[in-house]
This record gives structure tokens, sequence and C-alpha cells, in this order.
């Protein structure tokens, strides 16, 4: 009795490391299926793709509805995006809606962030494209502390105002571990955040 007791500890400690080990893993694949839409949502063929849109959502002077204000214009992508939870869940939808609305060509979008055209919608009015995914969203909010603002039917999600850049790479090379180099991980946060 006690060497099956052994062994199924042992099981159990092998089992929580390899899980640990698991959630460590950076997903690649923010869709979900939809009974009505079909699969949807964000899915980023590579690291290089999923670094490089995160370092392009931290930087606070992409959005157009910025809490701050900043007296320069640097790229073309300033103030393009905006992100929001919608209440959609109020109106008797199954949850909340979580979107990137995005403002400016897409021809642009989609040569520098294919990940994100290719997750798009149509928008309507000054937004040229939706792009909706719940988990990738609430993934940046739960993971990498972006912030939900307001009381509203919509909430604005921003990047925290403090960013600490290194704090998020540091979090990025302690979950990819050893499949890229630190350096790469930086050159492709520094890709996005730069655009």
């Amino acid at each position: 009795m006690l060497l099956v007791w052994y062994k199924f500890r042992d099981i159990k400690n092998i089992l929580l490391s390899n899980f640990k080990e698991m959630i460590k893993i950076v997903n690649l694949d923010y869709r979900t299926n939809n009974p009505r839409w079909g699969l949807k949502g964000i899915h980023f063929n590579n690291l290089y793709e999923y670094i490089k849109t995160l370092g392009f959502l931290s930087n606070i002077r992409h959005y157009i509805n910025a809490p701050i204000t900043l007296n320069q214009s640097v790229t073309y992508f300033d103030n393009s995006i905006s992100m929001h939870v919608e209440g959609n869940n109020i109106d008797g939808a199954w949850n909340e809606e979580c979107r990137i609305h995005y403002y400016k060509e897409d021809n642009q979008l989609n040569s520098k962030l294919v990940s994100l055209y290719n997750a798009k919608s149509a928008g309507v009015g000054n937004i040229t494209s939706r792009i909706n995914s719940n988990s990738y969203i609430n993934h940046l909010i739960n993971d990498y502390n972006f912030i939900v603002q307001g009381n509203n039917y919509v909430k604005d999600v921003f990047p925290p105002i403090n960013i600490n850049t290194n704090a998020i790479l540091t979090t990025l090379k302690n979950k990819i571990k050893d499949e890229i180099s630190f350096d790469e991980i930086q050159k492709a946060f520094c890709d996005g955040w730069n655009l």
C-alpha cells in the first residue's frame, strides 16, 4: 500500500511540475468558436507577431482616447486605436464584448500588424475596423496589468499609465523561456512600440 501511495505522490508532483511549466507558455490563439459567427478573434502566427502587437498596444501614444495628453505626434499609428469592454450583456448578449477599434487605413494595419488585420471586421462611423477578442483583451488586463477605466456601458482599456516595459519584457522572457533570445524579445516589442 505504501508503494502505491508513493507512486501516486510522484505522479501528482510530476503533473504539478509540468502544469507549472505549461502555464508559462505564451498562447498564440485567442479565437473562440461562436456558433453564429464561426471562429473569430485574434490568432498570432508566431511569437514575433505576438510580442510586436503587445509592444504596439503597450504604447499609450497609439490610443486616440488616451487619458493623458502627449504634446507629440511621432508616427502614422499615433492616435490609431482605442480598446474597450462593452456591456453587451446588459442588452441580453451572453457576455461583455472586448474590442479594439482601429481608426486609420486598413492597408497600413495589414502591412504592420497582420494578426490584428486578420481578426478585423467592418467598423462604423469613423472606426475603420473593429477587432473583437474577449480572451486576448482579458489576457492583457490579467497578465500585463492593462487598466479598465469607467463605469459606463463602454469602459476604456489602456496600458498601465506608468508602464514598466522591463517588467513586461521579463514576464515575456519567463513565459517564452528559451524559444527566442531576450534580444529578439526586446526587438519585437520595440518594433511594435515604435510604430
